[in-house]
């Protein structure tokens, strides 16, 4: 019951804007897939250079770091392209400033995914980035919980919550978010407290 409850508080004060992990995957695919338009040096400022030559990062990333000049391990992340497609990499690449602008650290490929594919490939692609379980836990924990939610809207909203995507299905969301008449954040804690749940039936450790 104690860890039940310490993974749901957990669940809610991420999605109550709380930091993610910000560390870098295990890199069990933070490979690339071939390259989909080439980046001349000449392009890159130093800080990028510097990317690419001593930390073997992805030019294209670089690139889109460049104007920031600091590093929050954007070269290592997982790009989830195994999950979500190899469309996924390019898609990522370009949410690097917004992910920079709103909550440097968090993983832009994350938003990727939950931004271009169905409920179910977002919300397993958040329970392998996020906690690290096994395909066996995640494919459990988030096909019986979508079995048992009726609410395909508050779903959604949780989905992108999960993913720290504050600004995903371009704000569809926004009046459930505060505490206002239309507020569901009674809704969502409730709704992320089942999902803890299904989580733990699932083998979550």
């Amino acid at each position: 019951m104690l860890r039940t409850q310490a993974l749901a508080l957990g669940l809610m004060v991420a999605l109550l804007g709380g930091c993610s992990d910000g560390a870098p995957s295990d890199g069990s695919a933070t490979s690339a897939p071939a390259s989909s338009g080439e980046v001349k040096k000449s392009e890159l400022n130093g800080f990028a250079r510097s990317l690419v030559k001593e930390d073997g990062c992805d030019p294209r990333i670089a690139k889109a770091m460049a104007p920031f000049e600091s590093d929050y391990g954007e070269c290592t992340m997982n790009k989830l392209t195994d999950i979500c497609g190899e469309e996924n990499f390019d898609r990522g690449v370009a949410l690097i400033p917004a992910v920079r602008e709103q909550q440097p650290g968090l993983n832009p490929w994350l938003w990727a995914c939950s931004r271009n594919n169905d409920v179910r490939t977002a919300m397993f692609a958040t329970c392998k980035e996020r906690y690290r379980q096994s395909d066996e836990t995640c494919d459990c924990a988030v096909d019986a919980f979508l079995a048992s939610e009726s609410d395909s809207e508050l779903v959604e909203w949780f989905s992108i919550q999960h993913a720290f995507d504050t600004r995903g299905a371009e704000g569809k969301y926004q009046n459930w978010v505060g505490y206002g008449p239309e507020s569901r954040m009674t809704d969502l804690s409730d709704i992320s407290g089942r999902y803890s749940n299904k989580l733990e039936e699932c083998g979550f450790r």
